[in-house]
């Protein structure tokens, strides 16, 4: 079966038993008795609802698992790791800005190679120090 098949069971199964049991409980008092059940109730057919599109569309798509394994584009995700973990051992040692513009710089340049160089580096640069002053300037922060 696969995976949204058995998510989507699971969660009208688990909506179906919540919805139940929102009905059994207790009134209330003072004012309109039902008042303290409309939320659980709601929030019960919510999830049968979601359930059940996730149940359909599950059913009615066709996947091609053994494509999606063969295409798995391993120079993006080992780059993309190799990267962040030389950005983990140079934070604290060069500081936020350098090491950021490095980061970003470098997932810039796997994803777009060289033909958007000066995109990326506005980029770069611009989401580095707009983020350098949200922190610093706004939300008082200091970064190493």
């Amino acid at each position: 079966m696969k995976s949204d098949v058995i998510v989507g069971i699971a969660g009208l199964a688990l909506g179906i038993s919540y919805f139940v049991q929102s009905l059994a409980l207790p009134k209330a008092f003072i004012g309109n008795p039902w008042a303290p059940i409309y939320f659980p109730i709601s929030l019960g057919i919510l999830m049968i609802l979601c359930s059940a599109i996730l149940l359909y569309t599950g059913i009615r798509k066709k996947r091609r698992e053994e494509k999606i394994l063969t295409s798995v584009p391993w120079f993006y995700v080992l780059g993309t790791m190799a990267i962040g973990f030389i950005y983990a051992f140079i934070f604290n040692k060069i500081g936020f800005i350098p090491s950021t513009i490095f980061f970003i710089g470098a997932l810039l340049i796997i994803i777009n190679g060289k033909k958007g160089l000066i995109t990326n580096i506005i980029i770069t640069i611009g989401l580095t120090l707009g983020i350098w002053y949200c922190f610093e300037k706004i939300l008082y922060i200091s970064l190493p």
